[in-house]
């Protein structure tokens, strides 16, 4: 399996690490009341390794209008904040507090880094877990009257990571897995400093979601 890193003038980059995960790791469905700051949602005796954990959809922080997703939430005019700079007005970042709270979400007790806002609500993110419970919860220091959302409900991926390489050099901009046995994986990168993901598409031949099919032969990612 050939992964290869590009910008988005097609130039090749070295030194990314790309990790190839199980796509069959364990998922979760938040109910109303796990929505609710700090309750969320604990996956029991996960083992100790490296997890890309996924995220999809958005909660109800007081209404159908106010709502958030893992890393942002929208926040209407008659709240006032100060928006992100650069993010579509008016989702606000979770590290920004806004009327005295923050909204974020959050895994094992530390609020990662989700990127930059994706219009879709999917976020990944690549956590190296000690081993036990492994929690995942919403951080709202402000009001209980939290609610999942009904079109597109709050939840989360745990996806252990099988195999990590490093693009180099030596293969243009690519790291290549050998070996990799047939069957379903999840595709992620792990964001260098002073990068983020900016277009909540993947392009060529990566489904939306990370999410590819390993069949006989070589084959190629960009």
């Amino acid at each position: 399996l050939l992964v290869c890193k590009e910008d988005e003038s097609a130039n090749r980059l070295n030194g990314w690490t790309i990790n190839l995960a199980d796509d069959q790791g364990p998922s979760h469905t938040f109910s109303d009341a796990e929505v609710q700051g700090d309750v969320g949602y604990s996956f029991p005796l996960v083992p100790a390794g490296q997890y890309v954990v996924e995220t999809r959809g958005f909660y109800d922080y007081g209404d159908d209008v106010m709502i958030a997703d893992a890393g942002y939430s929208y926040r209407p005019d008659y709240i006032p904040c100060n928006n992100t700079p650069g993010q579509p007005n008016p989702w606000v970042s979770s590290d920004i507090p806004c009327v005295g709270g923050i909204l974020s979400m959050q895994v094992n007790g530390a609020t990662p880094s989700w990127g930059a806002y994706q219009s879709s609500h999917v976020y990944q993110t690549v956590i190296n877990h000690p081993g036990g419970d492994m929690k995942i919860n919403v951080t709202d220091n402000n009001y209980v009257d939290n609610s999942n959302a009904t079109a597109d409900p709050m939840r989360v991926f745990v996806y252990p990571v099988l195999y990590s390489g490093v693009t180099s050099g030596t293969l243009n901009g690519c790291v290549q897995f050998d070996n990799i046995p047939a069957g379903g994986y999840v595709l992620s990168e792990e964001m260098q400093a002073g990068w983020q993901r900016t277009d909540d598409s993947l392009v060529d031949t990566v489904p939306a979601d990370g999410q590819i099919a390993v069949t006989a032969g070589l084959q190629n990612y960009t």
